[in-house]
């Protein structure tokens, strides 16, 4: 086996799984306090701290031939958008497909005249998280923490705290691979 990059050549998955942790949920003044990466042959990688992005981006650029494709969950309404605005460019030269929105739409029944009486986008308010869609696939998610929680010890940032929130972390990239390979099994990517 020859390694090529981050990926090994005779590696048959070309997706990268990736998720962020922030400091809370509004994109115009909360900062990204982890980028997270990982490939099934080679694991985890991981970006903390102010420069975060920009090293995550870098990393990117040196691994555009290893895959084609990064894939997230809630990753196209949240992470990407968070990169974006942190002058993320790199992201966006990959394909992308976020477990959102089949995860969704196979394991929560919507009901689209209560959605529309609502006035309200349908994929938003008919969003599963990916602790329920875990849960749902028979998937174990041995969490420490909270995304919220996270959100907490990003600003404080103490050494304890970023030590947690990678582990937070790299909990959820497993998880988002492991629902990826269930959804594939079950053909809804």
């Amino acid at each position: 086996m020859s390694e090529i990059g981050f990926f090994s050549s005779d590696d048959v998955l070309n997706q990268l799984f990736f998720d962020i942790e922030t400091s809370g949920l509004d994109s115009s003044v909360d900062v990204v306090s982890c980028v997270g990466f990982y490939s099934p042959k080679a694991g985890v990688r991981q970006f903390v701290g102010s420069t975060c992005v920009a090293a995550a981006d870098y990393f990117l650029r040196g691994h555009s031939e290893d895959a084609w494709e990064l894939v997230g969950f809630n990753s196209g309404f949240f992470d990407l958008p968070f990169l974006r605005v942190r002058g993320a460019k790199e992201f966006d030269r990959f394909g992308h497909v976020d477990l959102m929105p089949p995860a969704s739409m196979h394991l929560r029944p919507v009901d689209w005249a209560a959605c529309v009486a609502q006035g309200g986008n349908a994929a938003q308010s008919v969003r599963v998280h990916k602790d329920s869609a875990c849960m749902a696939l028979n998937i174990y998610v041995p969490k420490h923490s909270t995304g919220q929680a996270c959100a907490l010890m990003g600003k404080r940032g103490s050494d304890d705290d970023v030590t947690e929130i990678c582990r937070h972390n790299a909990v959820d990239l497993f998880a988002t691979f492991e629902l990826w390979r269930e959804m594939r099994k079950w053909g809804w990517i």
